[in-house]
This record gives structure tokens, C-alpha cells and sequence, in this order.
């Protein structure tokens, strides 16, 4: 099986680029990888993320680990900047031209979904970059666009997903895999959802759609486990703290902190494009309504969360 190494630039205290209206690059390319993550686990393919956190890794780290595993791509993401509000548009660099064959495919990819407000120089340049220069694989760093810039900005940040699924089309391009769009599941088939919730110290049972509720009324939630019977779920929850857990998916790991109760949840599918992921809690006595996809989050900033329903609809 080919593998593919996804570079979320920056992290921790390099925080990368700033842009508009706060955002920081270092948050922005983090989102867009793991999303990357996301889609490539549903492909014949494996991928592995230099980062999945807030956290700096060197340049040399990076370049060093994917040299000694050897993988097959190497795929940097990163934001543009610039003292010129007027900057604007999507370039990806590559060391040498005569190395630009990923770069090709998912610039491909990007040009499909319009994820452009121009393609700066064609859109594939050279550079002598460390990421690129560095690794003994193809390589390319992406540069999404520029977050001074209104427009760029606007168009990241409403499409961070179809930027991800975008990238991963490119990388399984490349590496010749080919891309089973929705996993190839008819809309007419029932997608079932199992979780568990984590109380009072112990993992209770799981539960499966609505046969239940999972939780005890007056005990506070703490972790939540999640995954379908096909295709994969993401999700991350609030701790009454005040602070957004990782992303995590299906049962790669439990979302949340044992010790800490949580006050907010948020689920999506990844690759059901003909389905939708529903969801509600309990908090203070009542049942919240629902939240569908990632329209809102279930719960209430500050007040635990004592049970959670879940279903899998059809669009």
C-alpha cells in the first residue's frame, strides 16, 4: 500500500502566518490536514500527519521521518501572506519543475472546485524550501491562499473541507489509487451508528442508533466513542472548561478527558456524501434539539452533559 505524509505547516508557538480577523495559519492549515487524515483513511492508501495538534515540529523532523519511513508523497499545507491587501490566489512549489507531478495532480483537483481566486504564475512554481528540498519523495507545499487578502480569505475558510478532499484526490492521483467516492454506498442503505459515553469512572454499554440513550440522567459525561458499521465519523467535544478537544476518528481514539465533564459535542460524516450525521444531548433536565452535520453543536457552554443521541440519516 502507497503512503502519503501530510504536513500541517508551523504549530505551537509558530503560529505562521496571521491573517484577517485574528485567524492564524498555524490553525487553518491544521484543520485542512487533519480533514486531509480524514478522507485518505477512507482510500486505499495510507497517511500519516507530521502533526494532528497544536504543537512545533522542526523542519527537520518533518523531513527526517518521512525519509526514514519512506513513504511515497509528501504533501505540505500552508496559508499565504502579505503586507499588500490586494495579494491574492493559490500557487503550489515543488523543488525542481521536472518534479512537479504531484504538484500537477492536485493542483487538477483544486481547479475542478474552483478553490481559486487566481492561479499565481500557472499556479506551479519552484522554490528551495526546506519540505520540498529535503525529502527524498515527491513533495509539494501548498500555499491555499493569501489570509490578508478578503477574498482568499473568504474562500478558505467556507471551504476548508472541499479544500482537503480536494488535496486527497491529488495525492491518491498520484500515487495511482482510485478514488471510491462515498465508499460506493447506495443512498437506499441504512447506516448504523454505534457510541458510548464515559460516567462516574466507567465506559457504559454502547448503543446503537436510538435503541437508547447513552449517559445516566444527573451524571455527567466525560469521553465519548463513536463509529459506523461503514464509513467513518469525526467528532470532538467541549470540556466545561472552556476548551475544543481534537478531532477524532471513529475508534482511533475516545474524544474527551477523563476527570473532565464535557459541555458541547460535534460529529460529521467523511465521504457519506448522501448522508447525514444527527445528534442531541441531554443537559439540566431536557433534551437539547437536534444538531445535523456541523450546523451547530450539541449542548450548552457550561453545563455538563448527562446523555447523547445519535443517528445516521439520508439526505
Amino acid at each position: 500500500m502507497k503512503i502519503n505524509m501530510t504536513d500541517a505547516g508551523h504549530g505551537g508557538y509558530d503560529s505562521g502566518a496571521p491573517g484577517l480577523h485574528g485567524c492564524l495559519e498555524k490553525n487553518i492549515v491544521l484543520e485542512v490536514a487533519n480533514k486531509v487524515n480524514d478522507y485518505l483513511k477512507t482510500q486505499d492508501i495510507k497517511n500519516i500527519n507530521t502533526r494532528s495538534t497544536d504543537v512545533f515540529v522542526t523542519l527537520n523532523d518533518r523531513t527526517n521521518e518521512a525519509n526514514r519511513l519512506g513513504v511515497n508523497s509528501f504533501v505540505s499545507i500552508h496559508c499565504n501572506s502579505s503586507d499588500n491587501p490586494e495579494a491574492h490566489g493559490l500557487e503550489i512549489f515543488c523543488y525542481k519543475l521536472k518534479y512537479r507531478q504531484l504538484a500537477d495532480s492536485i493542483l487538477e483537483e483544486l481547479k475542478k472546485e474552483n478553490l481559486y481566486t487566481q492561479l499565481r504564475e500557472g499556479g506551479v512554481k519552484e522554490d528551495n524550501l526546506h519540505v520540498v528540498r529535503e525529502t527524498n519523495m515527491p513533495a509539494c507545499l501548498v500555499e491555499l491562499g493569501f489570509i490578508t487578502n478578503e477574498k482568499d480569505y473568504n474562500l478558505i475558510m467556507s471551504n476548508k473541507d472541499i479544500f482537503a478532499k480536494a488535496i486527497a484526490k491529488g495525492i491518491c492521483k498520484f500515487n495511482g489509487v482510485s478514488w471510491k467516492d462515498s465508499f460506493n454506498i447506495p443512498s437506499t442503505k441504512n447506516i448504523d451508528v454505534t457510541y458510548q459515553v464515559y460516567v462516574n469512572g466507567k465506559w457504559l454499554p454502547n448503543v446503537t442508533n436510538l435503541n437508547d440513550y447513552a449517559g445516566i440522567f444527573g451524571k455527567p459525561i466525560q469521553a465519548v466513542y463513536s463509529s459506523l458499521n461503514e464509513g467513518s465519523i469525526r467528532y470532538r467535544v467541549h470540556t466545561v472548561n472552556g476548551t475544543w478537544l481534537p478531532w477524532v476518528t471513529n475508534r482511533d481514539d475516545y474524544a474527551g478527558i477523563f476527570g473532565e465533564n464535557i459541555d458541547a459535542l460535534e460529529m460529521q460524516l467523511i465521504g457519506l456524501d448522501n448522508y447525514s450525521i444527527q445528534y442531541k444531548a441531554y443537559v439540566g433536565g431536557r433534551w437539547l434539539p437536534w444538531v445535523t452535520d456541523l450546523t451547530d453543536y450539541a449542548g450548552i457552554y457550561g453545563r455538563p452533559i448527562e446523555g447523547i443521541q445519535i443517528q445516521v440519516i439520508k439526505k
